[in-house]
């Protein structure tokens, strides 16, 4: 593997966990708007 795809990688690494972190706190924050009844 070279210098260049190892990088690649671990960018794609780091934006994976930030879009996943940001759509849980995104979910997470939608179901405490809507309550115990509106929310899963």
């Amino acid at each position: 593997m070279s210098v260049r795809s190892e990088r690649g990688a671990t960018i794609c690494g780091l934006l994976a966990i930030l879009l996943w972190s940001t759509t849980a706190a995104l979910i997470r924050s939608v179901s405490e708007m809507f309550g115990p009844s509106g929310g899963s």
